[in-house]
């Protein structure tokens, strides 16, 4: 079972579809893009994690990785020296006076552990070794060569991987606190900007934008977060960005959005949540790059638009990066508006044609 939103859907009944018992609507996905999912029962969930382990291990936080490879690297230390004290003891070389002993100068457990960490980082000081006596040793030594080594390269992949991750690069790209909703070019339009203030520009930028609401289908089966299609251009290549400077991104509400038939009003009683989608390739690394963010009914202004930024000698002053003005927009609905439009010209044309 999944909760969505913090706790929709859930079995004590704290969320009703997508608002809490306060009204508050909750979110899919935060501002900063973090996705509000748990996942409850899921059957065998620790093997699933084991069998994609390097990535499990990528993606956990640093405090963790670094304490397992600790841990991971004192275990082995302590395992084998505990080994090393064995082969010791059944062999007695304890005592100081043994003529041809397993491994030289390992008299107690603490020189065993000296001698387990010395052979596993390569130190090597010189007064310990493995002699020709004692085969089993020999065998000891070469496992515990091959699992530091596996540790070790474990280790380095796991922190390049995580270093060169594309997550910090995305705290480097913005987008306006609110979308917009005004006429542009004759036609309602959601209007939203993003930004990039990194140093190193993306490549093959490109922008996704979704509808999510709860559907209800004709045979009466509800259909919790539906997602729906919004576009953005993806025909005429609008969607690619070039973010050298802010772009505002441009959904156009035809007849295929789902916010033709909405009005002002009916926006700001619907519940649904607009995602927005920015994908890219880090020039830098080459590694892909997805950020998020979203909008609630009560996050989109109805006839206003983003004012243009100042850009003194070349520079862009991104304190006005959510700056809006208002403009004169008629509250009704894209459908409505197309309607009265129709009708204003028929009457045009019949005048036309009666006069003439």
């Amino acid at each position: 079972m999944k909760t969505f939103f913090e706790g929709s859907h859930n079995t004590e009944g704290l969320v009703v579809g997508n608002k809490t018992r306060d009204n508050k609507r909750l979110r899919l996905v935060d501002k900063n893009g973090h996705t509000n999912i748990t996942e409850h029962h899921v059957p065998h969930r620790g093997s699933r994690y084991l069998n994609d382990f390097f990535t499990t291990i990528v993606d956990t936080s640093w405090r963790i990785l670094l304490t397992a490879f600790a841990t991971a690297f004192l275990s082995s230390w302590l395992m084998f020296g505990t080994m090393w004290w064995l082969i010791a003891v059944l062999h007695h070389d304890t005592s100081d006076n043994v003529d041809a002993p397993c491994v030289d100068n390992v008299h107690t457990f603490l020189g065993a552990f000296l001698f387990s960490l010395e052979t596993q980082t390569t130190i090597g000081y010189g007064s310990r070794g493995i002699t020709e006596e004692c085969p089993e040793a020999t065998a000891l030594l070469l496992l515990q060569s091959i699992l530091s080594y596996v540790i070790k390269g474990l280790a380095v992949a796991c922190v390049c991987a995580k270093i060169s991750c594309s997550k910090q690069r995305c705290q480097t790209l913005v987008f306006s606190k609110n979308a917009c909703i005004a006429h542009r070019d004759g036609r309602l339009c959601l209007m939203l900007r993003v930004g990039d203030i990194g140093e190193t520009p993306l490549t093959e930028a490109h922008v996704r934008c979704y509808f999510v609401t709860d559907k209800m289908t004709d045979e009466g089966e509800v259909i919790p977060l539906c997602y729906q299609d919004m576009a953005v251009g993806f025909s005429s290549g609008a969607d690619r960005v070039v973010l050298a400077v802010p772009e505002t991104v441009v959904h156009t509400i035809t007849a295929d959005s789902p916010l033709y038939k909405m009005s002002h009003k009916e926006i700001q009683m619907e519940d649904f949540e607009i995602i927005f989608i920015l994908e890219g390739t880090v020039e830098s690394t080459g590694n892909g790059l997805q950020t998020r963010t979203s909008y609630l009914p009560d996050e989109i202004l109805w006839g206003c638009r983003f004012e243009a930024m100042s850009k003194p000698r070349g520079h862009l002053v991104f304190s006005e990066f959510d700056s809006v003005y208002h403009v004169d927009t008629p509250e009704w609905s894209s459908e409505r508006h197309e309607q009265l439009t129709g009708h204003i010209s028929m009457a045009l044309d019949a005048g036309r044609s009666w006069i003439g």
